[in-house]
């Protein structure tokens, strides 16, 4: 399996954890999706939808490359103050994916940027968008 696959599984199995039962804010964990392209439903809300959208090759030692790969965390919720909730929640999570460095896989977490758009649809209240990246290094020629 790739690190980059590793490290996708492990953030979908932490963000999953984000429930009041483990001291988050909100359950949001119970509606975690991996590159969902649909609208979640009012029943999906809080809900969180998160992507590997760019992955760069950097600088690398002799026989391996160094990756930075972007993933970008939609939040979605019924109301900004649960948006803002929903947000303290995986900014831990991404603190705790940074201290165990995505159970070893990955070298650096970095913030390079995040939005909170505040929407109104019929269906989603509003969503904020975090990106984090994550840089690691695997063999050349691999990912």
């Amino acid at each position: 399996m790739s690190k980059r696959q590793q490290i996708v599984d492990y953030l979908s199995t932490e963000l999953k954890k984000i429930l009041k039962t483990n001291g988050y804010n909100t359950d949001a964990g119970k509606n975690v999706f991996e590159w969902r392209d649909t609208p979640l439903q009012k029943t999906e809300l809080p809900g969180i939808v998160f992507r590997d959208n760019l992955v760069n090759k950097t600088a690398g030692t002799i026989g391996m490359f160094r990756w930075l790969m972007r993933l970008e965390i939609a939040i979605f919720g019924k109301s900004a103050s649960e948006i803002r909730s929903v947000i303290e929640d995986v900014i831990r999570v991404i603190g705790n994916c940074s201290e165990t460095r995505f159970g070893g896989v990955a070298a650096d977490v970095e913030i390079p940027e995040g939005e909170i758009v505040i929407e109104r649809h019929d269906i989603v209240e509003g969503a904020a968008v975090l990106n984090f990246d994550v840089i690691y290094d695997a063999a050349k020629w691999s990912i």
